[in-house]
């Protein structure tokens, strides 16, 4: 009688056999299951208790907030795609506004900061701007430096107060995508601020 001797599998076989089970469990680690998106993130801060405020981003995406902390926009945002924050709804008797709120998501999370201070708490700088084209978003800046993101055509007023006396000016800091700065219309040139609200006329 013929004794065959038990079949041995080589180590190189065994290790074959491991890596193709972990590819098809997905235990190579490779995978991401977000498909890359990322959210648009933030932190809030100077909101008065019982109080609340609407956030947008890119002229959508509202996003109500009702406690300073941080704060993630629930739509997914895919790598490289622009983003711009701006308030849509402010609260009851505050002004906030929106920093580092625009840019091109290249990595997260984001550093958008939104600052709320007491309304009247200084002299205010406002205006109306038209041309901006529905889903989108104007970043505005100041002679201060001061940048405001503006959804859609209207009114906007900056937060950061001002001195009484103060000079000031408003222009296009970044256009929305494919519309140059000229096409956006700021009523009205520099001037010097006199009065509690200043609006371009």
């Amino acid at each position: 009688m013929i004794q065959h001797a038990p079949a041995r599998l080589s180590l190189t076989a065994l290790c074959a056999l491991s890596a193709c089970v972990l590819a098809a469990c997905g235990g190579g680690g490779g995978d991401d299951p977000s498909g890359g998106l990322g959210s648009v993130t933030g932190v809030l801060s100077g909101l008065e208790q019982g109080k609340s405020l609407v956030l947008q981003n890119n002229g959508s995406d509202d996003l109500a907030l009702s406690a300073n902390g941080a704060f993630a926009f629930a739509h997914a945002v895919a790598p490289g795609a622009p983003y711009a924050v701006a308030v849509k709804t402010q609260p009851a008797g505050q002004q906030c506004t929106v920093g580092q709120g625009t840019g091109t998501l290249a990595a997260m999370p984001t550093n958008v900061r939104v600052d709320c201070v007491s309304a009247g708490a200084g002299f205010t700088l406002g205006g109306t701007v038209s041309g901006v084209p529905g889903g989108q978003a104007v970043v505005l800046t100041t002679a201060g430096g001061e940048d405001l993101a503006v959804a859609a055509d209207g009114a906007f007023t900056f937060a950061r107060p001002l001195a009484n006396g103060a000079s000031y000016s408003v222009t296009v800091k970044m256009a929305p995508v494919g519309v140059s700065a000229s096409a956006i219309v700021i009523s009205s040139a520099s001037r010097t601020l006199t009065r509690g609200w200043s609006w371009f006329h």
